[in-house]
């Protein structure tokens, strides 16, 4: 198959992260700031990752909480870090994605980079065998840590073989 030198990239940041109690589907009556459009809000802008062709710009597949290619109802905080790839077995090519939400979650996505032809452009879900979210740290009461860096990831070898840890650092550069 065809090999595409692509982007990938996240959907951006939402200027309702500027307000430090700022939360998704929450009336913020006692406060405008940053302005009215943010209170009840269900999701963020930006909430989506883009993998683009780095050659024509044209969006080869997304994913987002509804209506991308491969949907995940829990993307629904703003996406703002670079994406960290991993190619697992050594052929050049990126099988796994993680990256980190606003809302305080963490994601993996699997590719299949063997999806050609018909799989790969006419039904781009399949290139994308899944949209896992690895953990949720969102607080429903107070402020949930918001990941503004792409994860590290490492291996290791153990006793019981290697072992893959992916490290997520919080902040809140907004505040």
């Amino acid at each position: 198959g065809k090999i595409t030198r692509v982007m990938i990239v996240g959907g951006g940041y939402d200027m309702c992260y500027e307000n430090p109690q700022f939360k998704l589907s929450a009336s913020n009556s006692s406060t405008d700031y940053p302005d009215t459009s943010c209170d009840n809000k269900a999701q963020a802008d930006g909430n989506a990752v883009y993998i683009i062709d780095a050659k024509t710009g044209a969006r080869l597949w997304w994913s987002s909480n509804t209506g991308s290619n491969s949907n995940n109802t829990d993307m629904k905080h703003s996406i703002v870090s670079r994406i960290s790839t991993l190619d697992r077995d050594g052929d050049g090519l990126v099988d796994h994605l993680y990256f980190g939400d606003l809302g305080g979650q963490g994601f993996r996505v699997d590719l299949n980079n063997a999806a050609t032809g018909a799989d790969a452009s006419a039904k781009k879900g399949n290139f994308a065998k899944r949209v896992v979210r690895l953990f949720n740290e969102h607080a429903t009461d107070g402020v949930s840590p918001r990941f503004y860096e792409m994860p590290s990831f490492s291996i290791h070898d153990s006793d019981n073989g290697y072992v893959a840890a992916v490290a997520f650092s919080s902040g809140n550069r907004s505040s």
